[in-house]
C-alpha cells in the first residue's frame, strides 16, 4: 500500500456520498507498499480501505479483481470484500478509478516474529485459496509470466541500469526456464505478491489475505515460489530451511504437489526471483516525484538470486513433505 493521490475530507466525503457506509470521521494515510493509493477511513458505520488505482492496474482488469476478492469472501476466505456503492462496485476520481474494500482485523505479518506455526498455516491457506480458485470461472494473463520477465529484462537492459554480470544472470535464468517443459503443472488463479505486507495474522492463524491486484491464472508453483522468496529469507537475507519445510508442508497437506509440480519448483523460486528484482529495478528508475515511499531495494532479490544458484535442498526437501 502507498498513497500517490491525495485526498483531502472534501475529496473522500464525496466519493462516500455513493456508499451507504456512513459519514467520515477520519481519514488516514496508508503508506506501506508501493502500487496503489491507500487511506484508512473511520466512518459512523466502522473502519474500510479507500483504494485508488495507479500504474500497474489497468481498469479493464478490475472486474476480475473485484468478483474474485468476492467470490472468496463468500467461500469462508478470509479476503476483504469490495463493496458496492449506487451503481457499481468502483467509484471514479478524476482520471482515476477506485474502491472500498472492507477493514480485516489482526496484525500485518511483516510486523510479527515469525515462526514455524505461523508458516505451515501460511501454506496451509494459500493451498486452500488454489482449491477454491480452481473453480473460479474468470482467467487474468500473468503480466510477469516469462514473456513480461523477459521484456522487463529487455527494458531495464536497455536503460542501462544492469552490470554485465547481473545481465548474465537474468537472461540465463530467462533461457534456462525457457527449455522446461510445463505441460503437467498445475494451475489456478494465484495471488501472484503474497508477501507479509499483505498477510494479517492473529494467534498465529492467517486471517486475513489483501492486495490481490496482480492475481491472474497461472502455474501454482509461481504463487509457492514467490512466497517461499518473500517468507524463507529473514531481515539479513539468511534462508530458513524450516520454514520452507513447514510451507510446503502446509501447503501440501491442503493441496498435495504433483510430480511436475515438484520438479520444477526452484525454477520457479529462480525465476520469481528474478521478477522481483528486476522490477524493483524499474520502480527505483521511475518513482514518481511525488511519492512518499521509499523504493524498495533491488539488491535483496539479487542475493536471493545467488543463493538459489547455490541451493541443492530442494529435492530432498520436497520428499520429506
Amino acid at each position: 500500500m502507498a498513497v500517490y493521490t491525495k485526498l483531502s475530507n472534501n475529496d473522500i466525503n464525496s466519493i462516500l456520498h455513493n456508499y451507504k457506509i456512513g459519514s467520515l470521521d477520519n481519514a488516514a494515510e496508508i503508506s506501506a507498499g508501493v502500487e496503489n493509493t491507500n487511506y484508512l477511513l473511520t466512518t459512523t458505520t466502522g473502519k474500510y480501505i479507500l483504494t485508488i488505482f495507479e500504474k500497474r492496474v489497468n481498469r479493464k482488469d478490475l472486474p476480475f479483481f473485484i468478483d474474485l476478492m468476492n467470490f472468496l469472501a463468500q467461500n469462508s476466505f478470509p479476503s476483504p470484500k469490495i463493496l458496492a456503492n449506487y451503481k457499481s462496485y468502483i467509484f471514479n476520481f478524476k482520471a482515476k478509478t477506485g474502491v472500498i474494500i472492507s477493514f480485516l482485523t489482526g496484525d500485518i505479518a511483516e510486523n510479527v516474529t515469525l515462526n514455524d506455526d505461523i508458516l505451515f498455516n501460511l501454506g496451509n491457506k494459500l493451498g486452500q485459496m488454489h482449491n477454491l480458485t480452481a473453480k473460479f470461472p474468470l482467467k487474468r494473463a500473468n503480466d510477469f509470466a516469462l514473456n513480461g520477465i523477459e521484456k522487463l529484462y529487455q527494458t531495464v537492459k536497455l536503460k542501462r541500469l544492469l552490470q554485465d554480470e547481473e545481465q548474465n544472470l537474468s537472461i540465463n535464468i530467462i533461457n534456462n526456464f525457457k527449455s522446461h517443459n510445463l505441460t503437467n503443472l498445475s494451475k489456478a488463479i494465484i495471488h501472484a505478491d503474497l508477501f507479509p505486507d499483505n498477510i494479517f495474522v492473529n494467534a498465529d492463524k492467517i486471517c486475513g489475505v489483501i492486495d490481490f491486484y496482480f492475481s491472474c491464472h497461472d502455474y501454482i508453483n509461481y504463487d509457492i515460489a514467490t512466497t517461499i522468496n518473500a517468507w524463507c529469507f529473514d531481515d539479513k537475507l539468511n534462508f530458513n530451511l524450516t520454514f520452507l519445510n513447514k510451507l510446503l508442508k502446509g501447503y501440501n497437506f491442503i493441496k498435495p504437489l504433483n510430480a511436475a509440480d515438484k520438479k520444477y519448483l526452484y525454477d520457479f523460486c529462480l525465476l520469481t526471483a528474478l521478477r522481483f528484482y528486476l522490477t524493483r529495478i524499474y520502480d527505483k528508475f521511475h518513482q514518481p516525484k511525488n511519492s512518499n515511499n521509499i523504493a524498495k531495494n533491488p539488491d535483496e532479490f539479487l542475493q536471493r538470486i545467488k543463493f538459489w544458484l547455490n541451493f541443492t535442498e530442494m529435492p530432498r526437501i520436497l520428499e520429506e513433505i
